[in-house]
């Protein structure tokens, strides 16, 4: 018996449509690229969260905000330097408000070190990235926190370099966070993002004769910013939830399953 292909049967309705959908699923999971690196999710500016939405990147698609029992916490920054030579990110800073339960101010040593190269694009060439938290010189007596303890240790998996403000942000997975602080939960995410405006360049709040525009550089400027009014936010981020290629490739090998108990019929 020879088969002969027909083209228009793809044109088909019904019957035709349900015996080459499964397949196509199947195709789809097994040979579609998985997604490239997409870096920030921006909203309005007027929006929570600076304008940042979420990230979206190989690890999946992120959402700020919305993560049961955590808070947001605000610091304070005491330095921050990037060299474009070293491809070095570097920022401090000396106090955060903790939640456990209640909120206060502590002294603590924020310490965030991230080699990101410039290539260009919005979140550059992110080749690792730390963020460690640990109890100031006299330590967090409201929560029985001693001198260097550990609150938080992140790594860093994504990265960006904006326009305005905010002008730096990074994404980081919770690798430790102490028990002792309400939401720091190992595998959650936080978004760090520095309120501050134009370290990158700026293209626009300026007077007509453009006098203060610079270009846009991401990763391509180099500061050292030693100001003692900068604030930083730590916003909790969700990782959504996506189907996975398996629950794709299952899904199609149903589908077909179905189709041939049909012809069986």
């Amino acid at each position: 018996m020879r088969f002969t292909f027909n083209p228009m049967r793809l044109l088909m309705p019904g019957a035709a449509v349900a015996r080459v959908a499964p397949a196509l699923l199947l195709a789809a999971a097994l040979f579609l690229p998985t997604m490239a690196h997409a870096g920030p999710i921006l909203g309005s500016r007027d929006a929570g969260y600076w304008g940042i939405a979420g990230w979206e990147n190989e690890f999946g698609t992120f959402e700020l905000g919305g993560v049961p029992g955590a808070q947001s916490m605000i610091g304070g920054v005491s330095l921050e330097t990037y060299s474009t030579e070293s491809s070095r990110l570097s920022i401090r800073g000396g106090t955060i408000s903790l939640v456990s339960p209640f909120s206060f101010p502590a002294p603590v040593d924020m310490r965030i070190d991230a080699i990101i190269g410039g290539n260009g694009s919005i979140s550059g060439d992110l080749v690792s990235g730390s963020l460690v938290i640990v109890a100031g010189v006299n330590g967090i007596p409201e929560i029985g926190m001693s001198a260097g303890d550990t609150i938080l240790v992140a790594e860093a998996i994504d990265a960006a370099a904006l326009v305005g403000a905010p002008d730096t942000a990074l994404l980081f997975k919770i690798m430790y966070g102490s028990p002792l602080i309400t939401g720091l939960l190992d595998g959650y995410y936080l978004t760090y993002i520095n309120p501050m405006a134009s370290r990158w360049g700026t293209y626009y709040e300026c007077p007509p004769d453009r006098s203060c525009e610079r270009p846009y550089r991401p990763w391509a400027i180099d500061f050292v910013n030693t100001s003692t009014y900068d604030f930083f936010d730590l916003v909790p981020t969700k990782l959504i939830p996506e189907p996975s290629t398996w629950a794709l490739v299952s899904a199609a090998l149903v589908g077909l399953g179905c189709v041939r108990r049909r012809r069986a019929m």
